[in-house]
Parts: structure tokens; C-alpha cells; sequence
């Protein structure tokens, strides 16, 4: 698979999970075409709703995963926001999905 190519959004798990001794909840998708890791995850604080990270594996890029990821990770919870500490690229998603 390369990354041009795109998976099946059928085949999306997402798997959420709470880390209540951190703080932090995690909602992570795995696709059976990336093996060995989630084909992305968006973590956030569970007091503030910050997002503490979103990550998505290179192959998976480009198909609207995070923004999947953050609607979902509002369903959880409806804070959930962007940081004020974003990287260039992630201020970019964020612009483009408030």
C-alpha cells in the first residue's frame, strides 16, 4: 500500500480508552492494512478537554482520520478543544476544524 492509496473506512476500529491516574483519555483507530500500530489517536485531558496530541501513521494521511478522531472524541466528551500549543501542521487542522 502506498501512500496515495486509501484504506477502507469500513475497517476502522476505534478503540477508546481513560488513563483516570493521568488524567488523559485516548481515542485510537487501528485498520487491518497498518500492522503493528494505530493508524492514529487523538489523546486529551480529562478535567480540561484539551488535546494533549494527534498523531496518524503517514500511509493513513489525508483521509480525514483526525477529523474522525476529534468528532468522536467530542461525542465522549463535548470539551474537547484544541491546544494553544500546536505545531505548524497542527495549527493548520486546527484552523481548518473549529
Amino acid at each position: 500500500m502506498t501512500a496515495s492509496e486509501h484504506l477502507s473506512p469500513d475497517q476502522f476500529i476505534y478503540e477508546h480508552k481513560e488513563f483516570a491516574r493521568m488524567g488523559m483519555n485516548r481515542l485510537r483507530v487501528n485498520h487491518p492494512d497498518i500492522k503493528g500500530s494505530a493508524a492514529g489517536q487523538i489523546r486529551w485531558d480529562t478535567d480540561t478537554g484539551e488535546i494533549i496530541g494527534v498523531s496518524v501513521v503517514a500511509k493513513a494521511r489525508r483521509q480525514g482520520i483526525s477529523t474522525e478522531l476529534l468528532r468522536r472524541a467530542r461525542e465522549i466528551n463535548p470539551n474537547v478543544h484544541h491546544s494553544t500549543n500546536l505545531t505548524d501542521e497542527g495549527a493548520a487542522w486546527a484552523k481548518a476544524r473549529r
